[in-house]
């Protein structure tokens, strides 16, 4: 089970950063537009959860704070990565360096140690990404050099949620209501609720995602 699981990350991850970027170059979408189907229909989704958890004790600020790292920030992170990046700088920036910001997150917030084992993994994912990357990096625009770098925050912020609801002991579920639901609401504030069902394809991606990845 943990093997499918595992593989089924892959696949969501795979198919969010191809899906979003189609949804940038091949749609009329623009950034807000793609976090709201998002957070809208992951938020229809995750309501039962929240109705069901409510906050079980978790303060608000906590709430909010897991809302911007797991929700809006890092979309809104990635998606703007998507725009100004290539699609394969997703995988290696965004995707590729989640083990190196999770262990950052985890021994800022944890006190989590390395062994030399884990700390020769890290160094050679850090290569590996590096060298992912640097063919294109190479003359890259000043446009293309943002995007990679709200990749890079787009990582941080999921790794720094992932640790942090953990600490907080959340149920998977309820670790992917908050963000779902909080988001949607502010979203919904904003303004940028879609305007059209066309764009279904980024909707059940992005879904797929909050539902498969939250949690322990």
């Amino acid at each position: 089970m943990g093997i499918a699981c595992a593989l089924l990350v892959v696949a969501l991850f795979s198919g969010f950063t191809l899906v979003s970027r189609l949804g940038f170059t091949r749609s009329p979408l623009t950034l807000p537009d793609i976090a709201a189907l998002r957070f809208g229909v992951a938020g229809l989704l995750m309501l039962p959860v929240l109705w069901h958890y409510g906050l079980r004790g978790l303060a608000l600020r906590r709430a909010i704070l897991l809302a911007f790292l797991g929700g809006l920030g890092f979309a809104l992170f990635a998606y703007a990565g998507f725009l100004m990046a290539p699609a394969s700088h997703g995988a290696a920036l965004l995707h590729g360096t989640l083990p190196l910001t999770t262990f950052l997150a985890a021994m800022l917030l944890t006190g989590a140690k390395a062994g030399a084992a884990k700390r020769l993994g890290l160094a050679l994912i850090g290569i590996g990404v590096a060298a992912m990357a640097w063919d294109s990096l190479l003359g890259a625009s000043s446009r293309q050099l943002l995007g990679d770098a709200a990749l890079v925050c787009a990582s941080l912020c999921w790794s720094f949620y992932a640790v942090t609801a953990r600490r907080l002991g959340l149920a998977p579920a309820h670790a992917a209501a908050v963000p779902c639901l909080t988001t949607v609401l502010a979203v919904a504030v904003l303004g940028e609720m879609p305007s059209t069902t066309a764009w279904t394809g980024v909707a059940v991606v992005t879904a797929g995602m909050a539902v498969a990845l939250r949690g322990k």
